[in-house]
């Protein structure tokens, strides 16, 4: 949708709001023709509306009203009156749009009123019902609305900064400690609790919720929750070595240890039972996701190695299960796959030449990175987070090829992932760079040929450091 000069609304600006609304009405005029024909071939008009607002539908909206194709100004400006009169009056959606389409309908003149395409529950109103489940002390009085509460904060939560993200997770802790310890005891409320702190980022308690909503009702627990399960699993199993990576993972003392292998094995038999049901390029990405975290926090060399060549055929197995479903994150596998190949091309002394094969794999790794970069730039790279990212990981992978990061790879690194943060940068979108980083930080700590090593382990430690604080710049 055109917004001015060069301006224009699309559904990656969309999915970059930090606030969700909750009803949406986009309009769109005539374009200033005066003649009753148009020579050139037509604009699905109906087809851009239905993107940008199933998009809007997708992101929490509630309700939406779109254009489907140019409208009569003065048509719409009736519909726009009486939607509005009866929305602003309490109305629900679907009675303000039948009404609103009726109007025009008898004004006549146009087809304007079948030219609003309406998404959304059609019983959402703006104004609070006389029955509302709020208390007349504003606390909340039905497990239902509590429910919605928390899927509320777990949207916001998908784009929010640093500041707002502190305030979500107060928010959701008064939730959860003001409420009744009866509605606690709903596998959807621990399991919608469980999203919403994973979300955040606090994933020992998105855990507990999980795992919680598991043991009160295992039949019922929805395929996409035990997904997520096995996937903070992981990400809590490294939180809990801090920085003891790479080859410092050996002295972690033996209980934490014991719980990280624990929650890894956990995770691990899930995974298993998923890929009976069906073996999606998620699943195979998780379990490619599993190894890389896994290898982070190996305690010797041959441990290092196999789960690289594991997480390697992992991510290699999802990214051609994404390309065969036409799935917009394909990359994401190619990019980890890289990863993993790019260490374990490394030779294990500055002595050592690399051999002809060695030769063909890193030719083969530079140019899938090169092929990152495509991919980026049809995303258009400097207007999208993923594309921005995208294009730091390209070169980041590439001075990590030749275990090398100068002065002016890091600046541009450094300005390529400031980039990305100000282009809807989230805490939670921004921890996925920073997480990439920190695997190769590890990487370099544990196998960078001895005389690179420490010079590539402080350049990665600068660098993350740097994206931290960006997110921090922009999030204050």
């Amino acid at each position: 949708m055109v917004l001015g000069k060069g301006i224009f609304l699309t559904p990656a600006e969309i999915e970059q709001m930090r606030n969700v609304p909750e009803l949406v009405f986009i309009n769109c005029c005539h374009l200033g023709e005066m003649s009753g024909e148009a020579n050139r071939k037509p604009t699905p008009y109906h087809k851009l509306a239905a993107n940008v607002a199933s998009q809007f539908i997708r992101m929490g909206v509630r309700a939406v009203v779109a254009a489907g194709w140019a409208v009569d100004d003065s048509a719409a400006s009736i519909f726009a009156t009486k939607f509005y009169d009866y929305m602003l009056g309490g109305a629900a959606f679907g009675d303000a749009v039948r009404t609103a389409r009726s109007e025009v309908y008898r004004a006549g003149d146009s087809n304007t009123w079948g030219a609003y395409q309406c998404y959304g529950d059609p019983d959402f109103s703006l104004a609070v019902p006389q029955h509302s489940t709020i208390g007349s002390d504003g606390k909340v009085v039905a497990g239902g609305e509590l429910r919605a509460l928390v899927d509320g904060i777990t949207l916001r939560a998908k784009t929010a900064d640093a500041a707002a993200s502190t305030r979500l997770i107060d928010e959701l802790r008064a939730l959860t400690s003001s409420s009744a310890q009866d509605w606690l005891l709903s596998s959807a409320t621990c399991a919608a609790l469980g999203n919403a702190f994973g979300e955040l980022g606090m994933f020992e308690e998105a855990l507990s919720y999980y795992e919680k909503s598991r043991r009160l009702h295992p039949a019922d627990a929805k395929v996409g929750s035990l997904e997520e399960l096995v996937n903070l699993s992981g990400r809590w199993a490294v939180e809990l070595y801090a920085d003891r990576l790479g080859t410092r993972a050996a002295d972690a003392p033996a209980d934490l240890r014991s719980k990280a292998d624990a929650l890894f094995d956990e995770a691990e038999r899930m995974l298993d039972a998923l890929v009976v049901i069906g073996e999606t390029s998620e699943r195979l990405a998780l379990r490619g996701s599993l190894y890389k975290r896994k290898v982070m926090v190996a305690a010797d060399a041959t441990t290092r190695r196999q789960l690289l060549k594991q997480m390697a055929h992992s991510y290699g197995a999802a990214y051609e299960a994404g390309v065969m479903a036409k799935s917009d994150d394909a990359y994401y596998s190619l990019a980890n796959r890289l990863a993993a190949e790019i260490v374990l091309g490394w030779p294990s002394s500055a002595r050592r030449r690399r051999t002809k094969a060695g030769r063909a794999r890193l030719a083969a790794i530079e140019q899938g990175l090169e092929q990152i970069k495509s991919i980026a730039a049809t995303i258009k790279v400097g207007a999208d987070f993923w594309a921005d990212a995208m294009t730091g990981n390209a070169l980041l992978g590439k001075c990590m090829a030749r275990q090398a990061i100068t002065d002016a790879d890091l600046e541009q690194m450094r300005s390529i992932y400031a980039n990305a943060a100000l282009r809807g940068g989230s805490v939670r979108s921004l921890r996925s760079v920073t997480d990439h980083i920190r695997f190769f930080q590890a990487m370099a700590d544990a196998m960078a040929t001895p005389n690179r090593k420490d010079a590539l382990v402080e350049s990665l430690k600068s660098l993350r450091e740097s994206v931290t604080a960006a997110a921090a710049a922009m999030n204050p």
